[in-house]
Parts: C-alpha cells; structure tokens; sequence
C-alpha cells in the first residue's frame, strides 16, 4: 500500500527475508525495496523482537495501557531509550496546540510505536500512524494490536518517505 509518500509492509506470516530472484514483477522488487530500507533500520526489528517476548507472555486481551507499560520495561531492559506518551504539537493557521496527540512510545528517538488493543486493526488505525509519522516528522512506525492471537498477525510497519 502506498499513501502519499508513507509506505506501508504488513508483517503475517512472511518472513522479511523473501529472495529478490522471486520478486519479477516491479511491484514485488518496490516490496523488495521496501524490506532492504526497513531492513537498515537496527531498532525496529529489536522493538518487534520485545513485543513478541511480551505478547508471549500476556496474551491478547489486556488494556493497551499494560502492554505499552511492559513494552517499554522491556525495551530499557534490552538497553533502548523510551519515552512513553511523548506529546506532539500541531499548528494550523498560526494556532499551535502543544500537545494535540501523543506517540504511545518513541523507541530511541528513531522509532514510533502505536499500541493497540482491538478486535482487529482498521484502516483508520493505520491512517493514525501516517499521521503521527508526517506530524513528528519521523521516518519508522510500527502499529501493534496486542489483541490478536498471534502478535505477527496484528503488526504493521510504517515508513515514511518525506521525513
């Protein structure tokens, strides 16, 4: 999915490592593309590593509030920086509301983690995420719904291309 310039690779049961010599058609090489540039982005794949460690051992069907609580204590125990509800100002026509939204966690000032809990994820969900990625100016997002079964099925990840 392209939206604008924020691009979006959805994490299943497909494995980041699919081979270029696979990949023909210019679609599958722009995906390859895709994979190569998050790829080169160190922390994600470790905020991606924590989540599952925490989803393994919650489960689905807690508030988000726990699960970004224990994301973030895991992620400090791995040696990351976090901040949690990082507040982000807008400004429209000369008006600036200080804190109009706030970034669930900022994972060593690179990574934008938006935490859910919810039945399934909704394009809206991801729209946030765009969103949040242009507002703040960051390049990596990750959307995580703790409420799936398997934490993979409920992952997506984010670049944004204008930062």
């Amino acid at each position: 999915m392209h939206v604008g310039h924020v691009e979006l690779h959805t994490l299943g049961t497909r494995s980041l490592g699919v081979a270029r010599s696979r990949m023909t058609s210019p679609r599958s090489r722009a995906s390859a593309s895709l994979m190569v540039v998050l790829n080169k982005d160190p922390i994600t794949p470790r905020v991606i590593g924590a989540a599952i460690k925490v989803h393994a051992a919650l489960g689905p069907g807690l508030l988000e509030k726990a699960y970004e609580r224990c994301l973030a204590h895991r992620l400090q125990t791995e040696g990351l920086t976090v901040r949690t509800q990082v507040p982000v100002p807008i400004e429209f026509e000369g008006l600036v509301i200080p804190a109009a939204y706030r970034i669930d966690l900022l994972v060593n000032s690179t990574v934008l983690v938006e935490i859910k809990s919810v039945e399934r994820l909704h394009e809206t969900h991801l729209a946030q995420v765009v969103t949040y990625l242009k507002l703040s100016r960051l390049k990596y997002g990750l959307l995580l719904n703790f409420n799936s079964v398997r934490l993979s099925d409920g992952m997506k990840r984010v670049l944004n291309g204008s930062s």
